[in-house]
C-alpha cells in the first residue's frame, strides 16, 4: 500500500495586505489554513464540499471556494476574507444595506454572501434582481428565504447610481437609521460592580431592591432560562444522569 506523502510544504502568500509564510501539509485546505492557523475564523465551513459558499474568499480577486481549495496551491497568491474588507468602500454599504433589508439572522453564512454580493457589485454593476438571484445561487442560506437579501444587493446597485453618486453618504445615512448596540456583556461574578456602575448611591440609599438595580444593569439585554424536573428522590437524582434515554425525555 502507497504511505501518503504529509511532508510539510512551503507557502508564501498574502493574506488582507500581509505576507504570510508557513510551512503547510499539501492535503491542508485555504479554509483550516486560514482559521486554525492564522485565526481568521470569519471564513465559516459549512458543507466542506463546496457547495454551500459559506466559505468563500477571494483569491487573485476572485471569489472562490476555499473549503475546497489547497493552502500550498495558493503559493503567490493574495487572498482576501472578510476580515480584509475594514476600509472597503462597498463593503460597508453591503453591510448597511444587509442590515436595513434584514438581509441576515444566524449569519452563518453572511462572510461568504457579502463577499459574493460584492463581486457581483465590481463585475455586474447593471445586474437585475433575476441577475442577482443568478449570481447568489452558489450561496447558501437556511434562514433568510434570500429576499433581503437581494434587496440589499439591489439596494447598493441603485446607490451607485444615485445622481450624485455619493456611495458612502448613502452609507452613512443607512447606518444613521439604526440603533447603536453596545458589546454584549455576559453575567459574570462581580456584577455588582456592573451594577454600582449603573444604578447610583443615591438610588440604593433610597431603598432601590437588588432585583431592581439588576434589572436597571441589565436592561437592552436578552436573558434566557431553562430547566427541567427529574421526579426522584435526592439520593437517585445523581445515578438518574447516568441515564442518557431518561434525560433525553426530559
Amino acid at each position: 500500500m502507497t504511505e501518503l506523502n504529509l511532508d510539510r510544504k512551503s507557502i508564501s502568500l498574502v493574506v488582507n495586505d500581509r505576507q504570510v509564510t508557513a510551512q503547510v501539509e499539501p492535503r491542508l485546505h485555504l479554509a483550516d489554513f486560514l482559521r486554525d492557523h492564522l485565526r481568521l475564523t470569519g471564513t465559516h465551513l459549512g458543507c466542506e464540499h463546496g457547495v454551500c459558499g459559506a466559505c468563500t474568499v477571494l483569491l487573485d480577486d476572485a471569489p472562490v471556494r476555499s473549503c475546497i481549495t489547497y493552502a500550498v496551491a495558493c503559493d503567490g497568491t493574495k487572498v482576501q476574507t472578510i476580515e480584509g474588507f475594514e476600509k472597503d468602500e462597498d463593503m460597508a454599504l453591503l453591510r448597511a444595506m444587509f442590515s436595513r433589508e434584514h438581509g441576515l439572522q444566524c449569519g452563518f453564512c453572511t462572510p461568504g454572501m457579502l463577499i459574493t454580493s460584492r463581486d457581483i457589485l465590481r463585475r455586474l454593476p447593471q445586474a437585475d434582481e433575476r441577475r442577482v438571484r443568478v449570481e447568489l445561487s452558489g450561496n447558501l442560506c437556511r434562514c433568510t428565504g434570500y429576499k433581503g437579501i437581494v434587496s440589499a444587493v439591489l439596494g447598493v446597485i441603485e446607490a451607485a447610481h444615485h445622481p450624485e453618486n455619493k456611495k458612502s453618504e448613502v452609507a452613512s445615512a443607512v447606518a444613521a437609521n439604526h440603533q447603536e448596540f453596545t458589546t454584549f456583556t455576559p453575567y459574570a461574578a462581580n456584577f455588582s460592580s456592573a451594577i454600582a456602575s449603573t444604578v447610583s448611591p443615591e438610588q440604593l440609599s433610597e431603598g432601590a431592591s437588588l432585583d431592581t438595580a439588576e434589572s436597571t444593569a441589565r436592561k437592552g439585554w436578552t436573558h434566557v432560562e431553562d430547566g427541567f424536573v427529574i421526579s426522584l428522590p435526592p439520593d437517585r437524582v445523581w445515578l438518574a444522569f447516568l441515564d442518557l434515554p431518561l434525560l433525553a425525555s426530559c
